[in-house]
């Protein structure tokens, strides 16, 4: 498939930089590669090819080596084996209710279209200060700044043993700030759903503000999607080292009704009618939440594959996947100009989905799922066996029904067995879903 031997400018970029450099060559010797901004600013800009806070995101020579990339100062970046991403802890089932002041008339659900915003309802509504256990949190220092002169041991993989790295006024950005009676709470926010998130992104800030002032540092990584405010709290055990960051709590709240029951979507099932396959290939993306994420990610600016792959948890390939996915529902259309790369914008269905209560989106994408026939059986089958579907029982229902391009001389062997863990995928994101 023409897809499979596509190389990115991100690939070229960096490829091109270790003929030019021997990075590679140099990190098998030494342990390790600086790199400055001006010799990786001869082939493309710095902060487009150096950046990358999903280990998904890494250019394909990083993948192939097990290499990892990080900033030492304004102008230098430290190239080697670390170990510097840390995998998120599962999202919390439990919701709970939270209300927007009704004498602010700036914000409202509909409006939180952006992580400043999504920060900003969260401080207001108490989620955050319920979180941190203090009252008397306000918001204090944001945005760019630099860190000071610090040292820190990480971990390389090649060795299995710690490396020295010393950082000289690198460049960080804080997301949010916030001061209590006994903390300083330092924030990261998302709008994207993701597996891992770089370390980095908590311990730079963490070292600036946990030499500067006397009172404790908290670290919290926050998520906003489909209209859920989820908050990770993250400590460094030993603050000089990088990969000492455990997981403390995690916990989601709402600012309306998240409560679906069986009966409504057994409901669902009775109710809906069955639509024909459209020519657009069959789902191959497992998690359906990053489906709903990709969607309220095209609502803020229209998407490429390429920018999908940079900004969010997506390789290009699985960019393709989760953009076909829902154009597959009806969510997205394509649109190939002759004069540059194709683009995605939501549909008037998308938009029409975002703007929806969280139960009634949820009832909405139901509905769109198991219109499908293979979808509609397979949850069929869960609630006559109280449990999600395997694979091999999916199977048998995407060879039973005409779906598009599954099966063809196109796809290799193993479509099938993939196409069915989507399935799977899906059927288990409506399970989990129920609020008994």
């Amino acid at each position: 498939m023409a897809l499979k031997n596509k190389k990115s400018l991100l690939d070229s970029t960096w490829e091109k930089l270790d003929a030019d450099f021997s990075i590679i060559d140099t990190i098998k010797e030494k342990g390790h590669f600086i790199i400055s901004a001006e010799q990786i600013k001869k082939v493309r800009e710095p902060r487009l090819v150096t950046k990358f806070d999903h280990s998904i995101n890494l250019p394909q020579l990083f993948k192939k080596h097990h290499i990892s990339i990080m900033p030492i100062s304004r102008s230098q970046y430290i190239l080697s084996n670390h170990d510097m991403f840390c995998k998120i802890g599962m999202f919390p089932k439990d919701v709970e209710l939270r209300t927007i002041p009704g004498y602010l008339e700036s914000i409202n659900r509909d409006s939180i279209s952006s992580e400043p915003v999504a920060l900003n309802c969260s401080y207001i509504t108490g989620m955050l200060s319920d979180f941190i256990g203090d009252e008397n949190m306000v918001p204090t220092v944001e945005g760019r700044m630099s860190t000071h002169s610090f040292s820190f041991n990480i971990f390389n993989n090649s060795k299995s043993s710690f490396d020295p790295v010393k950082v000289d006024n690198s460049q960080i950005e804080i997301d949010g700030a916030f001061e209590g009676t006994n903390f300083l709470t330092l924030v990261e926010a998302k709008q994207n759903i993701a597996t891992d998130f770089l370390i980095r992104q908590l311990y730079y800030p963490f070292r600036l503000w946990h030499d500067k002032i006397q009172k404790d540092i908290r670290l919290v990584y926050f998520v906003y999607s489909n209209s859920i405010f989820t908050f990770f709290e993250y400590s460094f055990d030993d603050p000089k080292n990088y990969n000492s960051l455990s997981l403390i709590k995690s916990k989601s709240y709402a600012l309306e009704d998240t409560n679906i029951n069986i009966e409504t979507i057994q409901n669902i099932l009775e109710t809906t009618t069955i639509v024909a396959e459209p020519e657009i290939p069959f789902p191959q993306a497992d998690d359906f939440r990053k489906v709903i994420n990709l969607c309220e990610l095209c609502y803020v600016n229209d998407l490429t594959k390429e920018s999908i792959a940079t900004e969010y948890e997506f390789n290009i390939r699985q960019s393709d996947y989760y953009t076909n996915a829902c154009r597959y529902l009806g969510l997205m259309n394509k649109f190939s100009p002759r004069t540059k790369n194709p683009y995605f914008k939501l549909s008037e269905d998308g938009i029409k989905m975002l703007k929806m209560s969280f139960i009634d989106r949820q009832i909405f994408l139901i509905k769109k799922i198991v219109e499908h026939k293979v979808f509609n059986e397979a949850l069929r089958m869960s609630f006559e066996i109280h449990s999600s579907p395997t694979n091999k029982m999916i199977e048998p229902l995407l060879k039973e029904h005409e779906t598009y391009r599954v099966g063809s001389k196109i796809e290799d062997a193993t479509t099938f067995k993939r196409r069915a863990s989507s399935v799977r995928g899906w059927i288990n994101w409506i399970l989990s879903i129920i609020n008994e």
